[in-house]
């Protein structure tokens, strides 16, 4: 495909980098791989366990309205028809006829192909009819091996599976999609085995499956990734009655509505408060509101993500699924754009009356009035959804930095000291036995209070430090042979490279502080 210089080297360099630091593989890699699946190495894995750990505190656990919730990965297959999965989750496809024979996903083709700002199309309005005229019209060609392309079709997303030893229709199933319809389908489970009260929300994390097309830019569009989620229910005659919106009703944010979307307008995004964006009615629900601009400012402060490359771009209305009145994409302005971090849709009553209609259950919330008993179908005022691996890239793709010291490269990866495989790498200056000895206790002791530690004795102090500023570690803690005399030690900033010599008694305060107070560079 027509990918920028640039963008190639910078995919490149990305991945390269992934590979050696031990962040991500391409899944089968000595067999050649398999496009879209990844495998997370020793330090992805650490970085990405922390970040849903982040998640699930911030937005489950430290919560009163929000509960939690784990459905199957294949559940009953009548789950896909009532949500509209099997009829209309589809991708636009369309193969080359020429050499390759290589299948390519349409829209994403026509981008690659035509600078559709500069000519004005809009490729999320067009149907299939109109992508396949601006092939004809444009002449447009594989892109690979410049051969003609086919007629185009829809593909449907979904991968399907046989449960049980019998190979017949009704032994076809599917895996997940998406988080969602898990939680609908459960709805009822959690309002009978729990106190909840309206307005609630229930959330869920865990892997779910698309059989993307063309999955590209690393891990941006894959086949398999952990989706993390929650569904927001309000009753349906109280869906602006929002009780915190005050909270962050003056909080700034960079949008990029409908109207500007229309209009082509010149700049990124127009920055202003989310009282002023409602109040200029370009919010259609104060919940919304509240949850995008609370995310916003969960993945600048606590993720360590620059504001100015965040916008919330709301979904213009050929672009909406069948089920939703309004959704907004948090958008990051990664090199090859910008593009959806996380979603955050209305979706209404659509899905719980859709499941009460094809499994006869009734799906009501039930709660005590005056005067009686209030029955009806809760309304989801938001559902903030967001891809975990997303999230990884995002932090990488900001992280990651090239500097010079001293007339050498440093690869450095300035992520917040939260989202670090290790909190900290304890150094012994010699590997004599008191050096060595006295290391070892800090490094156990660092341990023993919950810290991530890693213990490296390989190479000089230099390389130790270059070793562990490439894979973001925030702290190193160097022991001396002054340590025996004073028990101080020497702590070193990964960012400023600073050092400063502190107690030891000091230590575990220091690397919280410094937690606390990070500031994005």
């Amino acid at each position: 495909m027509m990918i920028d210089k640039d963008l190639r080297q910078f995919l490149e360099k990305i991945m390269a980098y992934a590979n050696r630091t031990g962040i991500a593989f391409i899944t089968g890699n000595i067999y050649g791989g398999l496009a879209g699946f990844w495998d997370y190495g020793p330090v992805g894995v650490e970085i990405k366990n922390k970040i849903k750990e982040a998640w699930w505190n911030k937005w489950v656990r430290n919560r009163d309205d929000i509960v939690g919730y784990e459905g199957a990965i294949i559940t009953h297959p009548k789950v896909w028809e009532a949500s509209g999965h099997l009829s209309s989750f589809n991708d636009p496809l369309i193969f080359c006829q020429g050499k390759c024979k290589k299948k390519h996903r349409l829209d994403h083709l026509i981008i690659d192909s035509v600078n559709v700002k500069e000519e004005g199309i809009v490729v999320e309005e067009l149907s299939i009819e109109n992508l396949e005229k601006i092939v004809v019209d444009k002449n447009l060609k594989c892109p690979e091996c410049k051969g003609d392309l086919g007629k185009p079709i829809t593909f449907n997303l979904m991968f399907s599976t046989r449960v049980g030893p019998v190979q017949d229709t009704s032994s076809i199933a599917y895996m997940r999609p998406e988080n969602a319809q898990l939680i609908f389908s459960g709805f009822k489970n959690v309002t009978d085995s729990t106190r909840v009260k309206m307005p609630f929300g229930i959330a869920h994390s865990g892997i779910v499956f698309r059989n993307e097309i063309s999955p590209r830019n690393f891990l941006f569009r894959v086949r398999e990734y952990e989706l993390m989620e929650f569904e927001y229910f309000t009753n349906p005659e109280k869906t602006n009655e929002c009780p915190y919106f005050d909270d962050i009703a003056d909080y700034e944010i960079n949008i990029y509505s409908r109207s500007e979307q229309i209009q082509k307008f010149d700049e990124d995004y127009v920055t202003m408060t989310v009282r002023d964006a409602w109040d200029k009615k370009i919010f259609k629900n104060l919940w919304q509101a509240y949850w995008l601009s609370l995310f916003g400012k969960w993945f600048i402060e606590e993720l360590g993500i620059n504001e100015k490359r965040l916008r919330f771009r709301q979904h213009l209305e050929s672009e909406l699924s069948h089920y939703a009145l309004d959704t907004w994409d948090l958008e990051y302005h990664y090199p090859f754009g910008w593009k959806e971090l996380m979603g955050c849709a209305n979706r209404t009553q659509y899905d719980l009356e859709q499941h009460q209609k094809f499994s006869k259950t009734k799906l009501q919330f039930t709660e005590q009035v005056e005067g009686g008993v209030n029955r009806y179908i809760p309304y989801v005022v938001a559902e903030p959804s967001v891809g975990l691996g997303r999230i990884l890239l995002t932090v990488i793709t900001e992280g990651y930095t090239e500097e010079e010291v001293k007339g050498r490269k440093r690869v450095v990866l300035k992520i917040h000291p939260k989202l670090a495989p290790f909190d900290a790498a304890v150094f012994p200056l010699q590997k004599k036995d008191n050096v060595s000895k006295k290391a070892k206790e800090i490094f156990q002791n660092l341990r023993t209070e919950g810290f991530v530690v890693d213990f490296d004795v390989s190479g000089s102090i230099g390389k130790r430090y270059r070793r562990h500023d490439e894979i973001g570690t925030p702290f190193c803690i160097t022991i001396d042979f002054e340590t025996l005399n004073d028990n101080c030690v020497t702590i070193r900033n990964r960012d400023t490279m600073n050092q400063t010599r502190i107690p030891i008694s000091n230590l575990s305060e220091e690397l919280y502080r410094n937690q606390r107070e990070y500031q994005v560079q």
